[in-house]
């Protein structure tokens, strides 16, 4: 049973918020990501959550970098900086902060 939920794609290495970046790019259905991740930011921008769009950022970058035609990653760079851009734009800079201290240790991480 476990290697027929390995093989059809239910079990794999990739975070939740991977997949569910994956799906709303690959379905164009934007608006449950951008209806969904303020909710999950409500409670209080848990690291783990901050971390892993900063490790996704660099992730779809570099995927561009590789393949200046890649759709799907440009799609999904467009949802993480959307996170980015209104957190930015935010009174308060504590998840602007949060998030651009992940994303430089993610990026430092791919550099070297």
């Amino acid at each position: 049973m476990f290697e027929e939920a390995k093989s059809a794609g239910v079990l794999t290495m990739e975070s939740p918020l991977s997949r569910f970046l994956s799906m709303c790019a690959q379905t164009g259905r934007h608006e449950m990501f951008y209806d969904q991740l303020p909710r999950w930011l409500l409670f209080g921008a848990p690291s783990r959550l901050c971390r892993e769009l900063a490790r996704l950022r660099v992730c779809m970058e570099r995927r561009i970098e590789s393949d200046q035609q890649d759709g799907r990653a440009k799609e999904q760079l467009g949802l993480i900086n959307w996170v980015f851009d209104a957190a930015l734009a935010a009174p308060s800079n504590f998840l602007s902060r949060k998030l651009q201290a992940f994303y430089a240790r993610a990026r430092a991480a791919t550099d070297s």
